[in-house]
């Protein structure tokens, strides 16, 4: 009976667990997302920025776009298609950019936009690296806490197996707390753990 309970406490307290994981995962997901975003729109005004003010130019004009084919706008025609397309091709970009992917399907064309290109790699690759740590911070909370609970799960069988043999009788509570206090000690301060 005992045992049972402790399985099903111990199944609640998991799945409390994996559900808190899962919340933690998706939770950076949407903060990536949303980063990644923000990041494009960065470059997309950027890129305006340095056709309006540096270059003086209107990439919407034929003759502007034509003198200057290697503008990151011109190069890859998002002058000429819908704001979705853009937004979700300069996310992509933001994207592989900050995972440091870089398939190369879309980079900097320019020498303005090279050096913008460089600043928002190093801030972003910072950013990126954060998030990463989290991921592996949440990974590793999540098997502490789960090595935690199956090593009191098999103490609390060790406890039923001796009452079983001790003819349903419990141990001295003062030794069964020495026990635990013993494996508690133990569990925190294993130098082999890593092992």
């Amino acid at each position: 009976m005992i045992a049972n309970d402790t399985n099903e406490d111990h199944n609640k307290v998991e799945d409390l667990l994996k559900i808190s994981y899962c919340l933690k995962v998706t939770k950076l997901i949407i903060v990536l997302s949303n980063f990644s975003y923000l990041l494009a729109m960065f470059w997309f005004i950027m890129c305006k920025f340095i056709e309006d003010v540096i270059e003086g130019v209107d990439y919407n004009n034929p003759e502007d776009a034509a003198e200057h084919p290697y503008a990151f706008i011109v190069y890859y025609d998002l002058q000429h298609k819908e704001m979705a397309h853009t937004i979700i091709t300069l996310t992509y970009f933001a994207f592989t950019s900050l995972a440091t992917v870089g398939f190369g399907d879309y980079c900097p064309r320019s020498n303005a936009e090279r050096v913008v290109g460089a600043i928002m790699l190093i801030c972003g690759v910072a950013v990126f690296s954060y998030i990463m740590g989290m991921f592996s911070n949440i990974l590793q909370k999540n098997e502490k806490y789960s090595r935690d609970f199956e090593e009191g799960l098999a103490l609390n069988r060790f406890f039923g197996v001796i009452k079983k043999f001790n003819y349903l009788s419990n141990i001295d509570h003062n030794l069964k707390q020495r026990i635990e206090n013993h494996f508690d000690f133990k569990w925190k301060n294993d130098r082999n753990l890593a092992f």
